[in-house]
């Protein structure tokens, strides 16, 4: 079982990143290729948390360091102003010291935490038995084989994409630094408790509705100075409320599903209003969009109702090991006998790290 939760973490990461927004069936193959990175950087981000007390806190916090890395030193999309063959990411709202864009800096970064680590994670949890949901799923050897999976990746699609180009110092030490301070701060806060909710209910769906506002919002955001004013506040409104909403309720399992959910949808949406035959470089045939568009509806329905059916179980309403309201001790997050994921690696090219939906 932890076997086929782990590769369906790592199928989930690359597709809800690269394909669910702006990919078409046709070229789902590629998944094999874009699993090595994504999938097992999710997976990886995924067991290091399950190991400490505040898992959704250390989630957020490797993610963002994972984010940076991708963006700014494995694809480079973040510093290089003809990323394969696209528009200037650089241009809105540059700042010339680091020759890059504040805009889609927080875009792909923060896009990399929401939909590449933790809509994946919600949605691969949701999918686990109870009694796996809030454990690591892999042991040592299955750890390593998953960070060389992960290595091997990210150098074929650097190699891939990076076309000459290389990053200046002050890049690469603006985005080493960024990511190590991340690390430390998921090292140093490893053992703080998430915090214990409050017997005060809120229905699960509307944690999915105030989700799928706030991404809906940031998704429609100018790629400009306001628009960057725009994704701090909506940046910090999310992290209030992820931050106090499990300490005043009685936030369960269901919740975070509905968080997901609605961070899916709204990915889900892109794909309608925002047409991949628009972004530069891809030539997709209309009719194969629409498809997708409806095949990809489909596979999101059967994602959300699976993982409501699999939570509806007698222990529902109350917090298991490691969720939000409850606390996840070492003991309690040791790994019993278990699967390792199998390693293998192929030539992989991402499509793009964030869909450029305000351009």
């Amino acid at each position: 079982m932890r076997f086929l939760l782990a590769g369906a973490l790592m199928l989930l990461s690359p597709f809800v990143a690269e394909f669910l927004a702006f990919g078409t069936a046709d070229r789902l193959a590629l998944i094999v290729f874009l699993a090595p990175m994504y999938g097992s950087g999710a997976l990886l981000i995924r067991e290091a948390a399950r190991r400490t007390s505040s898992p959704w806190l250390t989630v957020t916090l490797l993610a963002t360091a994972y984010g940076i890395v991708e963006a700014g030193l494995i694809d480079m999309s973040l510093f290089n102003p003809v990323y394969e063959g696209t528009d200037d990411f650089t241009r809105p709202a540059h700042v010339p010291l680091l020759g890059t864009s504040v805009y889609y800096l927080l875009a792909f970064v923060i896009g990399h935490v929401v939909w590449s680590i933790g809509v994946p994670v919600a949605f691969a949890e949701s999918l686990a038995p109870a009694r796996l949901r809030h454990q690591p799923w892999l042991r040592r050897p299955g750890l390593v084989g998953c960070g060389l999976l992960y290595l091997g990746g990210a150098a074929l699609i650097h190699a891939d994409v990076a076309d000459g180009f290389t990053p200046s110092a002050p890049q690469v030490v603006f985005a080493v630094g960024i990511a190590g301070t991340c690390l430390a701060a998921a090292w140093r806060w490893r053992h703080r408790p998430s915090p214990r909710g409050e017997d005060r209910h809120v229905v699960a769906w509307r944690a999915g509705v105030a989700a799928f506002a706030v991404t809906a919002g940031w998704c429609v955001l100018p790629t400009s100075w306001p628009g960057v004013a725009g994704q701090v506040a909506l940046a910090c409104l999310a992290g209030g409320l992820l931050t106090r909403l499990p300490a005043w309720t009685r936030w369960t399992d269901a919740h975070t599903l509905a968080l997901a959910a609605g961070a899916l949808v709204t990915y889900l949406g892109v794909a309608f209003v925002y047409p991949v035959a628009d972004y530069p470089g891809d030539h997709a045939n209309p009719a194969t969009e629409r498809l997708s568009e409806m095949l990809f509806t489909v596979v999101v329905i059967v994602l959300v109702t699976l993982g409501a059916l699999r939570l509806r179980t007698p222990d529902l309403g109350r917090p298991g090991p490691g969720s939000p309201g409850s606390v996840t001790t070492a003991a309690q997050a040791r790994v019993p006998e278990a699967d390792d994921v199998p390693t293998g690696r192929g030539p992989g090219r991402p499509a793009r790290s964030w869909p450029e939906t305000a351009r």
